[in-house]
């Protein structure tokens, strides 16, 4: 296998044309150019030449991975714990707004 030259990350961006009332999603990959390579990790440019970012190789939640495909898995994994924990709150405000509408009615 050859030297890693990038990390890379998945993101999304949400296209809006409000003119036409029209939205669209689209995938975004990150690619982190590693500056420097040590035993337990990568430091790669962040944002601009003068910001770094240190990326462990091994852990349960990396910034940044060393394949596209990794990359990508993670991606999907962060949008279901998302997706989880949005549907969980969307039922507690649920439950908070038929409380205040009963309240409502009592007074």
């Amino acid at each position: 296998m050859g030297k890693i030259m990038n990390l890379y990350k998945y993101t999304f961006k949400i296209i809006s044309d409000y003119d036409k009332n029209f939205a669209s999603t689209k995938l975004v990959l990150l690619k982190y150019p590693i500056i420097k390579e040590t035993p337990y990790g990568h430091w790669i440019k962040y944002w601009n030449k003068q910001n770094k970012k240190w990326v462990p190789k091994t852990g349960g939640n990396l910034f940044a991975y060393t394949t596209e495909a990794w990359a990508l898995d993670n991606f999907i994994q962060r949008k279901r714990r998302q997706i989880g924990l949005i549907k969980f709150n969307l039922k507690r405000i649920e439950e908070a707004k038929k409380l205040a509408e009963d309240l409502i009615k009592q007074l």
